[in-house]
């Protein structure tokens, strides 16, 4: 199987360059042609962390307070407090709609990171929780800048 990644263009320019490459191909031969978006390694890293990080939450409010929040509670939270919402419509009508991290880049979703491990670092509430800061978490907020 090849694999081909286009990169950012417009439509056009990754049609045109689609399009040359289709021309190649066999005509004697099959093909099944399967277009996905491309989710960079650091997306992912990133998204470990966050989500290793709302756990680390979920953990302490159940050892500290007896409360059972899923950790989705928790990526509401601070999305809302600090990706915001957006307006969009829906049946004719305004909604507010919160930012979701996959709609925002990778530096931005490292500075959202950087927000969330400062605030519950900051937060007397979490006194004496420690986050966990695996080497994936410079390489999730800084990149390939180590």
């Amino acid at each position: 199987m090849k694999q081909i990644i286009i990169q950012k263009g417009t439509k056009d320019t990754r049609a045109d360059y689609v399009h040359r490459y289709i021309k190649t191909l066999d005509d004697d031969k099959e093909y099944i042609i399967e277009i996905k978006k491309c989710i960079s390694v650091r997306r992912v890293a990133q998204n470990r962390i966050m989500w290793l990080w709302f756990q680390q939450l979920v953990d302490w409010y159940l050892e500290h307070y007896g409360l059972q929040k899923p950790p989705e509670f928790f990526k509401y939270y601070y999305q809302g407090l600090f990706l915001g919402y957006k307006v969009i419509e829906t049946a004719g009508k305004p909604v507010e709609k919160l930012v979701g991290t996959s709609e925002i880049g990778i530096k931005e979703f490292a500075k959202f990171l950087e927000k969330v491990k400062l605030s519950i670092e900051s937060d007397d509430d979490y006194q004496g929780l420690v986050l966990k800061d695996p080497d994936l978490m410079r390489y999730a907020i800084y990149g390939d800048k180590l």
